[in-house]
């Protein structure tokens, strides 16, 4: 009984370390708080799972003593493994719309530059 409360008590402080460090990046502003938003949910849900002796309790009615921690471990990690395709899908398109951007801002300051060349030569 012990060992689970030691397995409960480290994977707490790791999770209230990961939430503390993904508020710091939004609160710093290197982290988007739109996109922080489903880590932060994410760690909350996995923080009252660990805390909740109901929850534990029928997760072992369901699939017995052993597998609670294994069923766990392998939720979470779907779970984060989801998180991170999301994240990588909204990357993948803002990459995009930023080539695009660059692409237009690139023509823009040709048209200028065309425009300039001929004022300075008087055909405007």
């Amino acid at each position: 009984m012990s060992e689970v409360i030691q397995l409960r008590t480290c994977g707490m402080f790791l999770i209230l370390l990961v939430l503390v460090y993904t508020l710091h990046l939004v609160r710093s502003n290197r982290l988007s708080a739109h996109l922080a938003i489903s880590w932060i949910i994410a760690e909350l849900v996995f923080l009252i799972l660990i805390l909740s002796d109901n929850v534990w309790a029928y997760a072992k009615s369901l699939v017995g003593e052993s597998a609670v921690l294994y069923g766990a471990l392998l939720l979470g990690t779907v779970w984060i493994v989801f998180l991170m395709l999301d994240s990588l899908t909204r990357i993948s398109s803002l990459t995009v719309k930023l080539k695009e951007v660059n692409q237009e801002l690139a023509l823009a300051l040709q048209r200028l530059d065309c425009l300039e060349e001929k004022d300075r030569k008087g055909l405007l």
